[in-house]
């Protein structure tokens, strides 16, 4: 827990949903809402229910019409979007969550709705490709031929109804699972500074493994598997249920690899991905690297997995207040761009939630709702300088959602993850850039800490993701995978990019038990994507012409989601198709490793 000082007081330091949206989820506006919002739904649903979709008149007012309804009440606005933001800082309030069960049911269930009509679109080429060249249809030509490239995989209208609706509780049930039997686990552990003995759940003492002392994170790691190995029955047959219902899906669908649904949802072509992933795959000798010099500056032949987080011990230390942080941010965009500035502004206005506290949820986002909503920010600030870039990082998603909300209508304002990688690694290398350059002391702590991400937002996460195509692939083959299986797996996979300066032990095959992201299947290619891009066009800007790279930052960030990635780039100059723009990127990162601690 962080007490607020007193500079804290210059700018709000929690959401004020009441101001935007209710007074508390018994608000009986709250309710008058939803009644409301699906009324809108079923109006719509109802209007096109029996309409021919494949004729472009009427394609074309469903498109306008379907357009009112996102602007409008996209995520069930504003009911949804309160009780979502309401209950992540209020996560023990078991009433509230509860509502919004309830509502996002009801959500599913209009939205699979909903989905039927894409489904008829997408089914519609042949009738509809003139539609592309029509100036009509101008403002949806990027939303069509989404439709009608997805629409190759699709099953008949009464199918995807079904799985619009199952599929996705499926998957929250079964990870709802997993992620409340780790919650709940407790361990006795020793605290570092105090040295006394407390019990600690699970998801605090994951957070002790950044603790910078090889023998305390060398206990917790002990603390830590001890939980994992106990969860893993459970972990393993949620991960084969999961395997399973999604390549029974993807065989009914037609799709050639497992990653293909995701490659289509994020926009991208395949060859832009392969192209990225073969040029870091081809270059974990320099992930090996960090470690063997990481090893070297800590005086220790290896560390183990669990202790990849320490860092060498560094002079600089800083403690920063939030209002501290704030101003310097504010400092550097003034200086950069006062548009960027005045979104900031909007943002520090009630929309970010800094400080950590009972039944908040952990870690940090950015979260974008319809048109015509606020953005938020959820920040658990602890005063480490670290929580400064995590706040320029937040941001910048939050300055993806503005530019895409002002420059483009209601169905392109949610944008590629991909992209939203990029936007957001580029603001806070910013601001990282920046703060070097006024505290020449950090410069050898900051380096360590910027190696040390390169290795994990690139390295690390194209390392996950070989790990879940083989994880994929096997399961297709044998039908079933064991804990020792999916272990012995795991860490073939982390030692790829890790290398043999980092020790594994049996214990550390169960830490992919409770890693998230592979439930969110082959999401994590993004994180390498968007650091890589977003470090090109940084090198542009500190070493080149600074309006301009921040004019073609603004330009890929106000396209939103209106075109595939690569046409995104390519319009500002930049090629993602071929290998060099990755090579160039991974290059740098070799370099960049090779000078640490000279």
């Amino acid at each position: 827990m962080v007490s607020t000082s007193s500079s804290a007081s210059k700018y709000p330091t929690s959401w004020d949903l009441g101001r935007f949206f209710y007074s508390s989820y018994k608000d009986p506006k709250l309710m008058r809402d939803f009644k409301r919002v699906r009324e809108a739904y079923k109006e719509f649903i109802q209007k096109y229910k029996e309409k021919d979709l494949s004729n472009p008149k009427v394609l074309y007012t469903f498109l306008n019409d379907y357009e009112k309804l996102m602007e409008e009440y996209e995520d069930y606005s504003p009911v949804y979007p309160y009780l979502f933001l309401y209950v992540d800082t209020h996560l023990d309030d078991t009433k509230a969550l509860a509502l919004k069960t309830k509502v996002l049911d009801a959500l599913y269930e209009d939205w699979a709705e909903i989905d039927v009509f894409m489904v008829r679109i997408s089914r519609a080429y042949t009738k509809l490709k003139k539609a592309l060249k029509d100036p009509r249809f101008k403002r949806f030509r990027f939303l069509l031929e989404y439709l009608f490239e997805s629409g190759k995989y699709l099953l008949p209208e009464e199918a995807e109804k079904i799985l619009a609706i199952f599929t996705p509780e499926l998957f929250r049930r079964w990870k709802d699972a997993r992620t409340k039997a780790l919650a709940n686990s407790i361990a006795v552990v020793k605290d570092f500074h105090t040295k006394k003995t407390k019990r600690v759940a699970f998801n605090e003492l994951v957070k002790y493994i950044h603790i910078q002392d090889l023998d305390y994170v060398d206990y917790v790691d002990r603390k830590i598997s001890t939980i994992l190995k106990k969860r893993s029955f459970l972990a393993t047959e949620e991960l084969n249920a999961l395997l399973s219902a999604k390549a029974k899906i993807d065989r009914l669908r037609g799709y050639k690899r497992p990653d293909q649904e995701r490659i289509i949802n994020t926009q991208i072509r395949p060859e832009s991905v392969d192209a990225m992933l073969r040029v870091v795959s081809d270059n974990f000798d320099v992930s090996q690297l960090y470690y063997r010099k990481l090893c070297k500056t800590l005086g220790v032949e290896k560390i183990t997995y669990a202790q990849r987080a320490v860092k060498p011990k560094s002079s600089y230390r800083k403690r920063l207040d939030y209002a501290d942080a704030v101003d310097f941010i504010r400092e550097v965009l003034k200086e950069l761009d006062l548009e960027l500035l005045e979104y900031f502004d909007i943002m520090l206005d009630g929309k970010i939630d800094v400080y950590p506290k009972k039944g908040k949820r952990g870690g940090g986002y950015n979260v974008s709702f319809s048109k015509n909503l606020p953005i938020f920010i959820l920040l658990n600030w602890t005063g480490n300088l670290s929580d400064m870039f995590t706040l320029a990082h937040e941001f910048g998603h939050a300055l993806h959602g503005f530019l895409a909300k002002e420059n483009q209508p209601a169905h392109y304002i949610h944008y590629s993850l991909a992209v939203a990688e990029f936007a957001s690694t580029f603001m806070e290398g910013l601001i990282r850039g920046f703060y070097l350059r006024k505290h020449k002391k950090a410069k050898d702590a900051l380096a360590w800490i910027k190696a040390g991400d390169i290795v994990s937002s690139v390295f690390r996460q194209i390392a996950l993701y070989n790990f879940e195509l083989e994880l994929h692939s096997l399961f297709r083959d044998k039908g079933y995978l064991d804990t020792g299986q999916i272990n012995k797996l795991f860490i073939k996979h982390m030692q790829q990019y890790m290398g043999d300066s980092v020790a594994f032990y049996p214990r550390h095959g169960f830490w992919w038990v409770y890693w998230p992201h592979i439930r969110s299947f082959f999401y994590v290619y993004t994180y390498a994507f968007g650091t890589i891009l977003a470090d090109a066009l940084l090198e542009e800007f500190f070493r080149g012409d600074k309006k301009e790279a921040i004019k073609k930052y603004k330009r890929i960030l106000s396209a939103g989601g209106s075109d595939w990635v690569e046409n995104i780039f390519s319009k500002v100059g930049i090629d993602i198709t071929k290998p060099q723009i990755w090579e160039r990127g991974v290059k740098k990162y070799r370099e960049f490793i090779e000078g640490l601690g000279s």
